[in-house]
């Protein structure tokens, strides 16, 4: 599956330097949406990441539009709408959201609501004595960062550091733990907005739902840690204004360094990649350039695809090869000796669903 895997990066780093030969992104504004041709699409992204010179020189500035939006907080409960707005494009707040099958209902899906908000991987390094090099670590990385983002002096970023890292430790301190977040019964809590409203009220679910493109009729949503949400709130009105509003805007930044100018994103490898994950080098850019149109624009850069690299005999002979497995674990049912025949004809039936 490596070879495949490698065999197929290659065939979409061909398409998509092909496609990408030409465009000028001297037309193409940092807020701007992307056209609707798949062709186009794809080129854009590719030339737009590899092209270091413009990323360097541009600095923050295809942050904007968020970082506006962090700087039109005026009151605590202006914060959800933020939120929720921040949770639609990938940026981290204290609320993630996730659609999944009902865990108790499979026929149905579910809206979940579940802690998040920390920028390490889990409330222990911000908890666990153990960790206190790695968080000293992150403290420093967030100070880094907001020196080379031209935020402010090595002052103004150490104390920005110090009050995104605390509130963060607020909110690990409010967050379950890796074992409880396990328990299937203990993280299933469906409830209503008006019960949401209760538990939470500071968090404005519905303005949050609104601003994420949720629809604010949903019957019901499962959340995840109901605790957690009630110490948000809290946090929303107990926590200053000015600190939210630099956790928000490290948010976006810890989010979107590594589509930022060299600086900054060899910066955030050199924390998250190497000291937190061991890990010595980054990727080769143009490995990185076609994960990144491949996880933004998978649709159009699979049409393509499709179209050169995988004509129709090609799928007649994986479907060819689905049927033959299907056909071999049929047969294998058959002959399994503990199978009565009712379980089999159950087994047989489930099979036949499979595509």
């Amino acid at each position: 599956f490596t070879a495949l895997h490698d065999v197929a990066e290659e065939q979409l780093h061909e398409i998509i330097t092909e496609l990408s030969e030409g465009v000028d992104l001297s037309v193409v504004g940092w807020d701007d949406s992307l056209p609707q041709d798949p062709a186009t699409q794809v080129a854009i992204l590719f030339a737009d990441f590899m092209d270091t010179e413009r990323l360097d020189a541009s600095g923050t500035e295809p942050l904007a539009p968020l970082l506006d939006r962090v700087g039109s907080i005026e009151s605590p409960a202006d914060l959800p709408g933020v939120f929720g707005e921040f949770d639609r494009v990938g940026v981290s707040s204290p609320v993630g959201t996730f659609v999944h099958q009902d865990n108790k209902d499979a026929t149905q899906y579910v809206f979940d609501i579940r802690q998040s908000g920390i920028g390490l991987p889990d409330r222990d390094f911000y908890l666990d004595d153990k960790f206190a090099d790695i968080l000293s670590a992150y403290r420093d990385h967030i100070a880094t960062m907001w020196q080379l983002a031209g935020w402010g002096d090595a002052d103004e970023a150490s104390a920005v550091a110090a009050g995104v890292v605390d509130l963060e430790t607020k909110i690990a301190e409010a967050s379950w733990d890796k074992v409880r977040n396990r328990d299937p019964e203990a993280t299933y809590n469906k409830l209503t907005l008006a019960d949401v409203e209760a538990i939470a009220p500071n968090l404005r679910i519905r303005e949050f739902l609104a601003a994420d493109s949720v629809p604010i009729d949903i019957a019901t949503i499962n959340v995840g840690q109901p605790d957690f949400l009630t110490a948000i709130s809290g946090l929303l009105t107990d926590v200053d204004l000015d600190t939210w509003r630099d956790y928000l805007r490290w948010s976006v930044l810890g989010a979107l360094a590594s589509l930022l100018g060299r600086e900054l994103d060899e910066a955030n490898f050199a924390f998250f990649g190497t000291t937190l994950s061991g890990v010595p080098a980054q990727r080769a850019r143009w490995k990185r350039a076609v994960t990144l149109v491949e996880s933004a624009v998978s649709e159009a850069l699979g049409q393509i695809y499709v179209e050169r690299h995988f004509p129709p005999e090609n799928k007649a002979r994986m479907v060819t090869l689905v049927d033959n497995l299907i056909a071999a674990y049929g047969d294998a049912i058959d002959e399994l000796d503990w199978m009565t025949p009712e379980t089999k004809k159950a087994a047989h039936e489930k099979l036949a669903t499979f595509r």
